[in-house]
């Protein structure tokens, strides 16, 4: 009986290191999860050394920012669509090179012009002055400029709502300093006509007013 506890202990032991040690790999955490920006799903493949991200970019509130367009679309809370990557040693040992795939569906309002990725540490308090990022592409944005922190992308085309554009970015995660964690901002950005300008100002108006009635 005794020697029966023991099996089963040590094999418990076995199970929770199985299951915590190796079956964790990439992770990605969305930091903002009660807003309508949204991961639909990610998955890795090893094989490849390549990591697929689905997106839908929801959100409709509109910031100054400093790009081609002038204007970043955020939640209501004016916070960016913001993601950690948390990766283990396993990722490092199989291959130091990996490749983010990103799939972002324009769920928004707006046409975008320009598209912004930053790299930051995983509470966001300091951007990378020189993230290992290797290469670069897009599906829609043919021209991209990366100086280090921020890579935007813009032209000759626009991405349109209901559609998806892919981003292609390999990583050297091997460069990456500890804790094994990064921080990604993406940032749409849009020149906004003026009758969208007056659309959500009615909207915002009408949400006050039902807000005003409710509380009588």
């Amino acid at each position: 009986m005794k020697k029966l506890k023991i099996f089963f202990s040590v094999s418990l032991v076995f199970m929770v290191y199985f299951l915590v040690c190796q079956v964790q790999a990439w992770i990605v955490t969305d930091v903002y999860q009660n807003d309508l920006n949204i991961i639909t799903s990610a998955s890795q493949d090893n094989s490849k050394a390549e990591y697929l991200i689905t997106e839908d970019y929801n959100e409709f509130h509109l910031i100054p920012y400093p790009s081609h367009d002038g204007y970043a679309i955020v939640n209501r809370d004016k916070n960016f669509f913001d993601k950690v990557f948390t990766f283990d040693n396993d990722d490092l040992n199989n291959n130091s090179i990996w490749l983010l795939d990103f799939r972002v569906h324009n769920t928004s309002p707006y046409v975008w012009s320009d598209y912004h990725f930053e790299f930051w540490n995983a509470d966001f308090t300091q951007r990378y002055q020189t993230f290992p990022l290797l290469d670069w592409s897009s599906s829609i944005f043919m021209n991209s400029y990366f100086n280090g922190s921020v890579l935007e992308f813009w032209a000759p085309d626009s991405q349109g709502p209901c559609e998806t554009n892919q981003f292609l970015l390999k990583i050297n995660i091997g460069s990456i300093t500890c804790p094994t964690s990064f921080g990604i901002r993406q940032v749409a950005t849009t020149i906004p006509e003026p009758s969208c300008f007056l659309l959500l100002g009615i909207g915002l108006v009408g949400i006050a007013f039902l807000g005003r009635r409710y509380k009588r």
